[in-house]
């Protein structure tokens, strides 16, 4: 039976990274009976959509065609495994209130043996990444306390593994830890290979990995945030100012928008601008986002979560998910 390896992310474990990978290697795989399928990806759209298939998820719901030509690309590529890749099986709330989304899943790939593939990292690394990422993308300008609130329900491993184990069955969900330690030769791609039986590592395809993704200091996104303030109640502003014609307002809004945006951009990167950021002292501006104690109360807080999953899915007795730190 044809095996489907469905990577459900989690965000921020490296996925667009390891996406990129495997469509610029599509040929490669298939070579060895692997097809990364085209269904589902976006030739034009933002670089999560290009080489993802996000848009499974995202008409998961609304409409079944996208499904359907994925089912036809399958059986036309008569390959015995097949690998579909996006961090939106585990994004949206929809995965973590219930089980009805994961249930339609499982009815479009009922005829396959699917193995489910997640990669779990530490609950502090995580939200402190997925803010910074938020703040990068000029989705977010409040405190990360807050958003931590909005966002922690991601972060209960356990009961969002349970859901998935429920409808595909425990020997079927694959769980890897997003550490350097604890990935095969300390490397993501090999470790993902050696989750789908892949006979190669990374080191032998045609087309290696291009490490390109970089982290802005966290001096640097705290400016970020002051900036997306500052866009956030311009915008407003502009959209509840005197002007009457809403077409000038909506064209204002999206120049400025794109601006700030690029802005941002620059601002992800190393150069003169962020090197002045980096060098103002700790007393204008820390270089953390939470202190020791919140981080070892968040870790408290997962801290039986995390116990469950290392015993119940990666058979370790000693209940350690993460090494300590």
């Amino acid at each position: 039976m044809t095996t489907v390896y469905l990577h459900i992310g989690m965000p921020k474990t490296g996925s667009t990274s390891l996406q990129k990978f495997l469509f610029a290697n599509r040929i490669q795989l298939l070579e060895e009976g692997y097809l990364y399928p085209i269904t589902g990806t976006k030739e034009i759209g933002q670089i999560w959509d290009r080489y993802s298939h996000n848009s499974l998820s995202k008409q998961l719901e609304t409409k079944h065609d996208v499904w359907e030509q994925l089912q036809q690309e399958i059986e036309i590529s008569k390959a015995q495994n097949i690998v579909i890749s996006s961090e939106f099986f585990t994004y949206p709330k929809r995965f973590f209130d219930n089980t009805n989304s994961i249930k339609k899943i499982r009815t479009y790939l009922q005829n396959y043996s699917v193995k489910i593939i997640i990669y779990l990292r530490d609950q502090v690394d995580f939200l402190q990444s997925l803010y910074a990422q938020m703040i990068k993308s000029n989705l977010q300008d409040s405190s990360i306390k807050i958003m931590i609130e909005k966002e922690k329900f991601r972060c209960y491993y356990y009961s969002m593994l349970e859901r998935w184990s429920f409808v595909f069955g425990l020997e079927n969900i694959l769980v890897r830890v997003f550490e350097k330690e604890q990935l095969k030769n300390a490397n993501l791609y090999d470790d993902f290979l050696s989750a789908i039986h892949f006979p190669l590592l990374h080191d032998d395809f045609r087309i290696q990995p291009c490490y390109t993704n970089t982290s802005p200091s966290i001096k640097v996104i705290k400016i970020m945030r002051i900036l997306n303030q500052y866009s956030h109640f311009l915008t407003e502003r502009i959209s509840f100012d005197q002007l009457d014609n809403l077409k000038i307002k909506k064209w204002i809004n999206r120049q400025y928008s794109k601006k700030h945006t690029h802005f941002l951009e620059y601002l992800s990167n190393q150069n003169e601008l962020t090197s002045t950021i980096n060098r103002l002292p700790d007393f204008l501006i820390s270089d953390y986002l939470l202190t020791s104690e919140e981080k070892y109360s968040l870790k408290q807080e997962f801290l039986e979560e995390n116990s469950r999953v290392a015993c119940r899915y990666l058979n370790r007795p000693d209940g350690k998910l993460f090494k300590a730190r």
